[in-house]
């Protein structure tokens, strides 16, 4: 393809690599139950205790309800984010826990604002203390505790199963950063093209999901197929943002044709277990990479 136009990236091979890409991108995951979101409501009373004692000059009063009040939003909001997390945690077969265990905080929020509560009202310790333990039991029955340890398959654990969460999670990353680099393009049609392309990406991820110990031979299709066909995405929908030009539709469009077949492919020759085949289309489609810059 003479005319072809060259679309390279930072993640290309020759580029520079980037990194920052959002364990969570990519991924649709349940919404929190409407009993989280009540989490949200329930402390209104402490926010409306604060504002009645500072109406009547209880200086003490506002700051000791305010403080109850932000313990229990802040309890709220990491009990939210937490369930998002731990639901993403679990729709995946392979998968590393979240970095902090927010239910778990949330929990020591939300007894820490009860507690101070209590002891506004009784001023016993010892009952403020029941009320924040109780308050903290009746979070964890409610919302369970968060994920500790990494999950995979048996015979993988340790450093070869960081190793496949990471290179998973990279991979789930890149094909949403591809389906939304092209919606830069602005046109229905290719961006459903697109989508279908990443929902191909995805089967053959959620393979490996399934069956990691099959990463090694997917390697070179996440190293290739998947950071080539992000950065041709994100490449081709910048040059038809500054120029509309009908000469770079046509060349992604050539270069998807390629990448569905490969895609598909790749799939089917990993369920076969068939590295002849995943061999060739991967030096097939490394050229036709080439072509286009990437």
């Amino acid at each position: 393809m003479s005319g072809a136009k060259r679309f390279g990236g930072a993640h290309s091979p020759g580029g520079h690599a980037t990194r920052g890409a959002s364990p969570w991108a990519g991924r649709r995951v349940a919404s929190p139950s409407l009993g989280a979101l009540g989490l949200f409501f329930w402390p209104i009373p402490f926010l409306a205790g604060a504002f009645s004692a500072m109406t009547r000059g209880d200086a003490v009063g506002m700051v000791w309800l305010g403080v109850c009040y932000l313990a229990l939003l802040l309890g709220a909001h990491l009990t939210r984010t937490g369930l998002t997390a731990a639901a993403a945690y679990e729709a995946r077969a392979v998968a590393r826990p979240p970095a902090i265990p927010r239910k778990l905080f949330g929990a020591a929020l939300t007894a820490l604002g009860v507690g101070l509560g209590a002891l506004r009202a009784t001023g016993s310790v010892a009952e403020s203390a029941l009320f924040a333990m109780v308050a903290a039991s009746l979070h964890v029955v409610a919302f369970g505790p968060d994920p500790m340890r990494a999950k995979g398959v048996d015979g993988l654990s340790g450093d070869a199963l960081d190793d496949a969460v990471t290179r998973i999670e990279t991979a789930r990353a890149l094909i949403a950063e591809m389906t939304e680099a092209a919606a830069g393009f602005g046109d229905r049609a290719l961006t459903d093209r697109v989508a279908r392309l990443a929902a191909d990406a995805g089967r053959v991820v959620a393979q490996l999901e399934q069956a990691p110990g099959k990463l090694r031979r997917a390697r070179r299709f996440l190293t290739i197929y998947l950071v080539g066909a992000r950065d041709a995405t994100v490449k081709a929908a910048q040059a038809w943002a500054e120029k509309p030009d009908p000469e770079t539709r046509a060349s992604y469009d050539a270069l998807l044709d390629d990448l569905e077949r490969a895609f598909a492919t790749h799939a089917d020759a990993l369920g076969d277990g068939d590295r002849a085949a995943l061999d060739v289309e991967i030096e097939v489609l490394r050229d036709r990479l080439k072509l286009e810059g990437v």
